[in-house]
């Protein structure tokens, strides 16, 4: 009887820490993940002189946190333009955009599987993906990230 008490005791400690951890610090790191597993089929066939960036995410991320945590986007723009909303994204290529980056992140549970849907549009081309990641303790782990379609 000890034994299962202190069994549900360490369960239930865990799940606290599970639950904090999750609050406090994975919005803080997911970007950081996305960034790690981030894949493009436009951005390797574009030149470095000609390509500006606008990223549309619902993670509430900056331009620099944006430019600081996705590698890929580093050398390619000294300015990367950042949007919370969707709205005319298609009106941004017109604006002189060559590479629309969408991160939507779908669902916000300690317990379960989180999805991330991920965009890219350059001109005619258009590629997508998405990506499962659980929260462990103190950091995401990618399940599973699959494209969705590409054009």
């Amino acid at each position: 009887m000890k034994l299962l008490k202190q069994l549900i005791f360490i369960i239930l400690c865990l799940m606290i820490l599970q639950t904090i951890t999750f609050y406090t610090i994975a919005p803080k790191t997911i970007l950081n993940q996305v960034g790690k597993n981030y894949i493009s089929y436009i951005l390797e066939y574009m030149d470095n002189d000609e390509v500006s960036i606008a990223v549309v995410s619902n993670l509430n991320a900056t331009s620099v946190e944006i430019k600081e945590e996705i590698l890929p986007f580093q050398p390619y723009s000294t300015d990367i333009l950042s949007l919370e909303t969707k709205g005319d994204v298609m009106g941004l290529l017109h604006q002189g955009y060559t590479l629309i980056y969408l991160l939507e992140f779908d669902g916000s549970h300690p317990f379960f599987i989180n999805t991330i849907h991920e965009a890219e549009a350059a001109k005619e081309y258009g590629a997508g993906w998405e990506s499962k990641y659980i929260w462990v303790l103190y950091q995401w782990i990618l399940i599973e990230k699959v494209n969705t379609g590409i054009s």
